[in-house]
């Protein structure tokens, strides 16, 4: 007999207003359906529009698979969970998902106003239908077993998470493995406070390549390969950015967000996209967040 091996439909989320900017993924094998990320509880109507062109309905998920709880990977999920589909996360980002004030409140404060239109809060999921999952451990969804491959650096509970159904293998990187401009290979790494560790980052870089995975799925987005050489590409942009801004905090006490931006539009520029382009995916906040997340870690 045949086999297919699993199939990945991967739901644009219309975040922020724009394409390919975050997404979801609806994974199904066999008559048994998961999703790996919710997306911010803003963008739920998308969601919900992406599962019914798939012929999906929520109450037919069968688990929700999380890289970590920031609101743009996990914020809907109290949308989602029910008897039948319980959350699975790292256990540190565990207990946020079943009170999630404090994330809420956090947000508030670095998104003022914007929050609810961008973002929108997370509602809580209850206790019994979160499964916390440790480094190594697996999550077996009816005929799917999804490895959980801790990767920290951009957050200190991040997982990927590793599908291999015998066919084709494939890794749910969360923002482990950056992000990318759409139509172009270029990646923007998000540096945030407060757990950002540019050593942590590039460990777990190793352990994504070192998994030999046939495809890579980026929330923000979309497929790749190890062998195309994104990830030498993550490392690069990583490690520039680190040493570009480890000047500017030396050099001045505040953050040179003009000097920034003209940076970092000259590396993109290297591959192919406009200061336009780049402008859409890359706005004022994202400069300004990765200035504080590697000022935080110098810190420490």
């Amino acid at each position: 007999m045949t086999r297919y091996g699993a199939k990945v439909h991967p739901i644009d989320l219309g975040y922020m207003g724009q394409t390919e900017a975050a997404g979801a993924f609806l994974v199904e094998n066999e008559g048994t359906k998961c999703l790996v990320e919710s997306g911010p509880s803003a963008c739920l109507p998308n969601l919900l529009k992406g599962l019914h062109e798939s012929k999906t309905q929520p109450e037919e998920l069968t688990g929700l698979l999380l890289t970590h709880i920031h609101l743009d990977h996990a914020g809907a999920s109290g949308h989602l969970t029910h008897e039948d589909c319980h959350a699975h996360v790292h256990p540190k980002g565990a207990r946020h998902l079943i009170d999630p004030e404090k994330l809420n409140a956090s947000a508030y404060r670095v998104f003022g106003a914007s929050l609810d239109l961008e973002l929108g809060t997370m509602e809580p999921n209850l206790p019994d239908r979160v499964r916390e999952v440790m480094d190594g451990d697996s999550v077996t969804l009816g005929t799917m077993t999804f490895k959980a491959i801790e990767t920290p650096g951009h957050a200190r509970h991040h997982h990927a998470w590793m599908l291999d159904d015998g066919v084709h293998s494939h890794l749910f990187c969360g923002d482990a493995a950056g992000m990318r401009i759409p139509g172009t290979d270029f990646p923007t790494i998000p540096m945030v406070p407060p757990e950002f560790d540019r050593d942590d980052w590039l460990k777990s870089i190793d352990r994504i390549e070192a998994t030999g995975v046939d495809s890579l799925w980026l929330t923000h987005f979309g497929k790749t390969t190890i062998k195309s050489g994104f990830l030498d590409a993550v490392r690069n942009e990583l490690n520039a950015e680190v040493d570009f801004l480890t000047n500017m905090i030396s050099d001045s006490e505040t953050h040179l967000a003009e000097k920034h931006r003209a940076w970092h539009e000259k590396r993109a520029g290297a591959f192919g996209v406009s200061p336009e382009l780049l402008s859409k995916y890359c706005r004022p906040g994202f400069y300004r967040a990765n200035y504080d997340g590697i000022l935080r870690w110098l810190s420490k």
